[in-house]
C-alpha cells in the first residue's frame, strides 16, 4: 500500500487524466516501470526523453478524480483524504514530482539549504498542515511554494522517507547531501 500512495502523488504532481484512466510522464525510467508493474499496465513508451505510462483503470481514475488528487485543472486541486500512516508516502510522491532542494553558499562560508514544494493553493495549504513546518508562500497567482530551510530540513527528510521503499534516487541523493551541507556555489536540484 505504501507505493500506492507513493504513486498516488506523484500523479498528484506530475499525472494527468486519461478518458479511461492516468497518465504519468517521467525521466525516471526505473519509477516509470516500477508504476506500470504495481497497476499491472502495458509496457512504459519512450517519448523523448521522457517515459510515459498509462494506467487503463477507471476505478483508480475515479477515486483521483472524487479525491480531487488530480483535476482537469491543477489550480483546483486541493489536500485529499489519505489514511495518516501513507500520508508520507504521497508526500514523497509528490516532492519526487514537484520539489526540489537548493543549496546556496553566501560567500562567507555559510552554506543555506531548503526544499522547496510548488503546487496549488489549497492542495499545499492541506500539505503544510500536515508536514507542520516550512514556510508558505502564495505570491504567485498559478503557484503557491512551501519552503523548508536548514534548520528543518532534517525533520522533513525524516517524514518524507520513513519506511521508503521507492523514490526518486537522484532526488534523495542530492537532499541527502543538502543535510550535509556541502561547500560550493549555489546549486538547484528540481526535476
Amino acid at each position: 500500500m505504501n507505493e500506492y500512495y507513493y504513486y498516488l502523488g506523484l500523479i498528484a504532481a506530475d499525472g494527468y487524466l486519461t478518458r479511461h484512466g492516468v497518465g504519468l510522464d517521467l525521466c525516471e525510467k526505473d519509477i516509470i516501470f516500477a508504476c506500470a508493474k504495481h497497476f499491472k499496465c502495458h509496457e512504459p513508451k519512450q517519448h523523448g526523453n521522457l517515459w510515459r505510462v498509462l494506467i487503463s483503470d477507471k476505478e483508480l481514475r475515479q477515486t483521483i478524480v472524487n479525491k480531487r488528487i488530480r483535476t482537469p485543472y491543477k489550480k483546483d486541486m486541493v489536500w485529499p483524504s489519505i489514511p495518516k500512516k501513507y500520508t508520507n508516502h504521497f508526500i514523497r510522491g509528490y516532492f519526487d514530482g514537484d520539489g526540489s532542494a537548493t543549496l546556496e553558499d553566501n560567500g562567507r562560508g555559510t552554506i543555506r539549504t531548503r526544499a522547496n514544494i510548488r503546487g496549488p493553493k489549497l492542495f499545499l495549504e492541506g500539505l503544510h498542515k500536515h508536514i507542520g513546518i516550512g514556510g508558505i508562500n502564495h505570491s504567485h497567482p498559478r503557484c503557491s511554494t512551501i519552503t523548508i530551510g536548514t534548520p528543518l530540513l532534517k525533520k522533513f527528510i525524516h517524514i518524507i522517507y520513513k519506511n521508503s521503499t521507492i523514490h526518486i534516487k537522484y532526488k534523495h541523493d542530492r537532499l541527502m547531501s543538502a543535510t550535509s551541507l556541502v561547500t560550493g556555489s549555489s546549486k538547484t536540484f528540481s526535476d
